[in-house]
């Protein structure tokens, strides 16, 4: 989902996972940097009231989005405002992992992924259509090509994707081996032998 702001316009597309109180306890802490056996009350805070905070750094407000089938979505956020955000330009990786998890939760084709991620904030302005289409493409031409016609259900991981590269993009810049970071998404390198 990334960061989310309730008090924003419109709807966040996002993917939900069914687990236990104690394993999203785990989860929040780990993106917390904290130790696993948090503190259970602070989410029964957020499932009574709908928000808890627990932190003042980020992920550290705890909040209500919903309820579906009786049980009560959770997700975790900064406290602040998106408006009180400097928004920096979002690595390619990075969008190409958002890329493919709204192809996979919701079977948005290349066309709306593109235009829901374009007006997001800190994509609007700082990512061209025509470098946010070719790399949301090519993270979906190389999801096709490894998952190769196997069914992924909801919540399940491709066993053969190795999770610190899952788009054959570098952790250093996000994109593919052979190519740099640029104002227009990824470049390709050109060496020239003379």
């Amino acid at each position: 989902m990334a960061f989310y702001d309730p008090q924003l316009p419109g709807r966040a597309a996002a993917r939900g996972y069914l687990v236990t109180v104690e394993q999203f306890a785990d989860i929040a802490a780990q993106e917390m940097y904290r130790p696993p056996g948090a503190d259970l009350a602070g989410i029964r805070a957020a499932v009574e009231t709908g928000r808890a905070r627990l932190g003042p750094g980020r992920y550290e407000t705890l909040l209500r989005v919903g309820v579906r089938e009786g049980l009560p979505m959770l997700t975790f956020t900064a406290p602040h405002r998106a408006v009180e955000v400097p928004w920096t330009r979002p690595a390619p990786l990075y969008l190409g992992m958002l890329a493919r998890g709204l192809r996979e939760a919701h079977g948005w084709d290349t066309a709306r992924i593109v235009g829901y991620l374009a007006g997001r904030p800190g994509v609007a302005g700082r990512w061209n259509r025509r470098a946010l289409r070719g790399l949301v493409a090519a993270t979906h031409s190389r999801l096709s090509n490894r998952l190769s016609g196997a069914s992924v259900e909801f919540g399940q991981s491709v066993a053969d994707v190795d999770p610190s590269d899952v788009n054959d993009r570098s952790a250093r810049d996000g994109c593919p081996p052979g190519a740099d970071s640029g104002e227009d998404g990824c470049q390709r390198k050109e060496l020239r032998v003379t």
